[in-house]
C-alpha cells in the first residue's frame, strides 16, 4: 500500500467512530474473532485500547496485522486504523498506478455525456460537473 492510498484511508477513518476496544484482557480469540467480523463488514476499522489494556496500540496493531492479515493503517496514540487486507478489500479499490492519485482532483472530460468528470480516486463515483463548451463526439 502506498502513501497516497494510507493518506486517504487515514481522511476516511478520521470520520468514522472507534466501534472496537481493547480493555484489560487484552486481544483473546473471542475479541479478535469480533475484530475480524468488524472488517469483513466495514472493511475500516478505528479501535480504540484502554488506558487499563496489558498492550500499547502499536502492540495490538502488529497482532492483529499478523493474526488476521490486516493492513494497519496508523497508529496515533491510543487509537489504531486498520483495513483488511487486499485480497479482501472491496470498497477501496487502488488496482491503478499510484501516480493517478493526486492530492488535487484530475478533470477529464466525460465525451458522451457532454460533463466533466472530477475524479478524486479511481473506483469511487466521481462528481460531475456542467461543461458548457463541450466538444459533440465525432
Amino acid at each position: 500500500m502506498t502513501g497516497m492510498q494510507r493518506s486517504y484511508l487515514r481522511s476516511l477513518a478520521n470520520s468514522i467512530p472507534a466501534i472496537f476496544q481493547i480493555g484489560k484482557n487484552g486481544l483473546e480469540p473471542n475479541s479478535i474473532r469480533q475484530f475480524d467480523e468488524a472488517l469483513e463488514a466495514r472493511e475500516l476499522v478505528k479501535a480504540s485500547v484502554m488506558r487499563n489494556s496489558p498492550l500499547t496500540a502499536r502492540e495490538a496493531a502488529e497482532r492483529l496485522a499478523v493474526e488476521l492479515g490486516a493492513d494497519v493503517i496508523q497508529v496515533l496514540g491510543n487509537l489504531l486504523y486498520c483495513t483488511g487486507n487486499q485480497k479482501r478489500t472491496r470498497l477501496y479499490n487502488f488496482s491503478k498506478k499510484p501516480s493517478r492519485y493526486k492530492a488535487l482532483a484530475a478533470v477529464r472530460f466525460h465525451w458522451k455525456s457532454g460533463h466533466a468528470r472530477t475524479c478524486f480516486q479511481a473506483d469511487i463515483p466521481c462528481i460531475l460537473v456542467s461543461c458548457r463548451n463541450a466538444p459533440s463526439r465525432a
